[in-house]
């Protein structure tokens, strides 16, 4: 679910920004704020992530469309 979080909280900082009119100031504020959350979800991942095992971690495999097979799966694999 983090991993989900840290792509979806970028796109919608970027369609609120996009839709709404702000003040130059909430813009800022609004930006640094979802920068600040993505920053620390993955801190989260990076505290919790287990450099011994070789294995996919912080798995998530959500089915978008059973008839026609679409599936999101994310995960960390420790290659990078």
């Amino acid at each position: 679910m983090l991993l989900f979080l840290l792509c979806v909280i970028p796109l919608l900082t970027a369609v609120l920004i996009n839709l709404l009119d702000f003040t130059k100031k909430k813009l800022k504020f609004i930006s640094i704020f979802s920068c600040l959350i993505s920053f620390i979800l993955s801190l989260n991942l990076w505290l919790f992530y287990d450099k011994l095992d070789p294995n996919f971690q912080f798995i998530l495999d959500l089915c978008w469309s059973s008839p026609w097979n679409i599936s999101l799966y994310l995960g960390i694999d420790g290659l990078s």
